[in-house]
């Protein structure tokens, strides 16, 4: 399925986000906004659900580089 049907089917239960990029083209996970997943549908998703909850990035750590560079990904997936 789409992420937004996951999303609408868990409704008020989606409480909390595991974030992650992933490209379905090439069977893989990818950096946060790379690949084909669809985040404005995820975004639209999100409002219809009316989430008010948290998201953690699921990717590997490094360092105070590392966490601006996922800071950035996230927020330019998220449209902040």
């Amino acid at each position: 399925g789409q992420p937004r049907e996951w999303i609408e089917s868990f409704g008020y239960r989606c409480v909390k986000l595991d974030v992650k990029g992933f490209s379905r083209a090439q069977n893989k996970f990818t950096d946060i906004g790379e690949g084909d997943l669809p985040w404005k549908d995820v975004r639209s998703g999100l409002s219809a659900i009316g989430f008010t909850g948290w998201a953690t990035a699921e990717v590997g750590g490094g360092d105070i580089d590392r966490l601006r560079l996922v800071r950035t990904q996230m927020q330019r997936v998220f449209g902040l």
